[in-house]
């Protein structure tokens, strides 16, 4: 377990919030209000998964972070199975592709209470984001504090570490939606599913979406 979720939640917050304004200075909107960058590689890809929680949430660009892996653990009584978390990792063949999102700081508690941050089920910490064409900016991202023990290749997950259809399926139109690279949502749809494809905890159909239903 990374020791990093044991740091009280308002110092990660004060912290990460100081560091993310300061390097993305140039984001400042002109009604001079504070915003942040967030590096979205999961369900929040989606803008109208991102907007329940997240209404401020514009989107900015897309970008991969590299050094980390994308995996899946931990089940989600909200998704029905696991959910997603990128890992460290040191293969320079592996990144993870994701959306990066420029949030009003008033959204920040939503954004971490999204995360369960102050469950100890995600810790938040800062990555860089590589843009297409060679810019790159400094954003806000979540990882579990509880990683997987090991690299499974995406088509041999065991049970417990498989999404559902419908969150797997929320991730992939995320990507699909600002065009992240194919190649790259191939590989999410690699990834071995549990099936689940029934109600949800999070009404994203009020929102559009035509991928979940409103659990009864």
């Amino acid at each position: 377990m990374n020791p990093t979720c044991f740091i009280p939640v308002l110092t990660v917050i004060t912290f990460l919030c100081v560091k993310l304004q300061t390097t993305s200075a140039q984001e400042a909107p002109n009604d001079d209000e504070a915003t942040f960058l967030y590096f979205a590689y999961g369900s929040n890809m989606l803008t109208k998964r991102i907007h329940i929680n997240n209404p401020t949430a514009v989107q900015k660009y897309i970008g991969f972070i590299e050094n980390h892996r994308l995996d899946f653990n931990g089940f989600s009584k909200r998704w029905q199975g696991a959910v997603a978390t990128i890992v460290p990792h040191t293969s320079s063949d592996l990144k993870v592709w994701g959306v990066v999102w420029k949030i009003n700081m008033k959204d920040l508690p939503h954004l971490d209470d999204q995360e369960g941050v102050k469950f100890n089920s995600y810790f938040a910490k800062s990555v860089t984001v590589n843009i297409p064409g060679g810019n790159r900016v400094e954003a806000r991202v979540y990882e579990q504090c509880r990683l997987p023990d090991k690299y499974v290749r995406p088509d041999l997950l065991p049970p417990e570490r498989q999404p559902s259809l419908v969150y797997l399926s929320t991730m992939t139109e995320g990507a699909k939606e600002f065009g992240i690279p194919e190649n790259y949502v191939r590989y999410l749809e690699s990834f071995k599913n549990n099936g689940y494809n029934g109600s949800m905890m999070v009404n994203v159909e009020k929102y559009g979406s035509k991928l979940t239903k409103v659990q009864s």
